[in-house]
């Protein structure tokens, strides 16, 4: 499907809202990311706990809560 110049920044608000398909990759989308960036996060955190020559699996509970936190901020920001 070619839209043109009528193209959206984001390409799902290209198509319309009363399209089935569209409300399904929308949802599918969402699920997607919720749970593939908690994969990520398992990823990043080890790596950067490795950086420092830390264990993740001797970190207490709140360090590793903590930097859950900071690794998420950082991705918002």
């Amino acid at each position: 499907v070619s839209f043109g110049p009528n193209v959206e920044d984001e390409i799902l608000d290209s198509f319309p809202d009363s399209d089935i398909g569209t409300q399904v990759m929308r949802g599918l989308l969402i699920v997607h990311l919720c749970l593939y960036i908690p994969v990520e996060f398992l990823v990043a955190r080890h790596s950067l706990l490795n950086l420092v020559n830390k264990d993740v699996k001797r970190l207490p509970l709140v360090p590793y809560v903590l930097l859950t936190i900071l690794l998420l901020a950082i991705c918002i920001i």
